[in-house]
């Protein structure tokens, strides 16, 4: 998925840092300047999605995250609320799908 992910975004213009789980993430977010947003997978190795999530925000609450799953967005929205800076994703998806999902969270 991190090289599907990767080849979507930087298809769609973005500069993209990748890390290979969410403790990885966390510890490269301080160092990474102006992030956009991050694209987070909910099941990670190490630190889950939520976890890394709360502490992303944690660092920086305005940080923007685009969550991606293979369960329904019903299932995943209690981890996350609702939350502006907040978009999903289902897998599989397609390049419009998270076209559209950037420009709505990046509005």
């Amino acid at each position: 998925m991190r090289n599907i992910a990767t080849r979507l975004l930087t298809h769609l213009g973005f500069n993209v840092t990748v890390a290979m789980d969410g403790r990885e993430a966390v510890e490269m977010f301080p160092n990474l300047g102006d992030v956009r947003f991050v694209f987070l997978d909910l099941t990670m190795p190490h630190m889950d999605g939520p976890e890394t999530f709360r502490e992303l925000r944690r660092m920086k609450p305005e940080t923007r995250v685009l969550i991606m799953s293979g369960f329904s967005e019903e299932d995943v929205a209690d981890r996350f609320g609702n939350d502006r800076f907040v978009a999903f994703v289902e897998k599989p998806f397609n390049l419009p799908q998270v076209r559209e999902k950037i420009r709505n969270l990046l509005r």
